[in-house]
């Protein structure tokens, strides 16, 4: 509803406190992304690394 009316009205001055909720949820979002990706590729890599440590023992 804000970006609706900020651009309708063709001007991109947010309000102090809706310019910081933007900012906040943004980084907040881009946290929860960049944990989930982080975590399944760690996963990946570990279970890449464990099996071929499995296949040179056994």
């Amino acid at each position: 509803m804000f970006l609706l009316r900020h651009i309708s009205f063709g001007s991109l001055n947010f309000p102090p406190l809706t310019s910081l909720a933007l900012v906040y949820f943004s980084s907040f979002y881009c946290f929860i992304v960049g944990q989930y990706w982080f975590a399944h590729h760690v996963d990946v890599l570990l279970y890449q690394f464990f099996h071929m440590i499995y296949n040179m023992t056994c």
